[in-house]
């Protein structure tokens, strides 16, 4: 989908189960509300979405806004004051505050040392991620950050990545609070928490 310059808002939900293989947000857009290009269709989650391009006046960007898309790669204008990719994930332009983890990646994952918040959803369809190593410098993790697929429908279910961290982190308390699978890292030595 390419857009015209020109628009300045895409509201909720607007191209919600859309078969989308690119995503190009015009310069002149500023506001993208929550789940405007998400899909809930199983057919689509198995598309290869290439990458989401994010124009440099965008400032708001509503939750979930691409999610359960296949999403590979996100790419933000260098004007852009407000967002920034960070180790191929989307952040808040200082680096503090992970928004989305691209879903096409697979794997182990290294959140970036800097990061202080991991928003709703960053990780919720990164089905193929297995472990994500959180720095000591993450302080604040939302709810629904790593959201669990587990009950969902047959073809909806995603393995819950198991989390690495250095104990008595946020993470630690995140992980213990919710019985989410977790390797403690003391920095000599892990341990399993399953």
């Amino acid at each position: 989908v390419r857009l015209e310059e020109g628009i300045e808002e895409i509201g909720p939900g607007a191209f919600y189960n859309t078969a989308i293989l690119e995503v190009r947000l015009p310069d002149s857009l500023r506001s993208l509300g929550s789940e405007a290009f998400a899909t809930q269709e199983q057919h689509l989650k198995s598309m290869v979405m290439h990458e989401v391009s994010i124009g440099k006046n965008l400032s708001y960007l509503g939750e979930n806004a691409f999610g359960n898309l296949p999403v590979s790669n996100y790419v933000v204008s260098s004007g852009n004051a407000c967002f920034a990719v960070t180790d191929r994930m989307l952040t808040d332009k200082g680096a503090k505050r992970l928004i989305a983890c691209p879903s096409g990646i697979s794997g182990t994952v290294l959140v970036p040392e800097g990061i202080s918040e991991i928003g709703n959803l960053a990780f919720a369809f990164c089905e193929n991620v297995t472990d994500i190593y959180l720095p000591e410098s993450v302080t604040s993790i939302a709810p629904m950050a790593f959201y669990d697929h587990s009950g969902a429908p047959e073809g909806w279910r995603q393995e819950r990545p198991k989390l690495h961290f250095l104990s008595g982190t946020a993470a630690h308390a995140f992980a213990a609070e919710r019985n989410w699978p977790y390797v403690l890292t003391d920095r000599e030595e892990e341990e399993t928490v399953e």
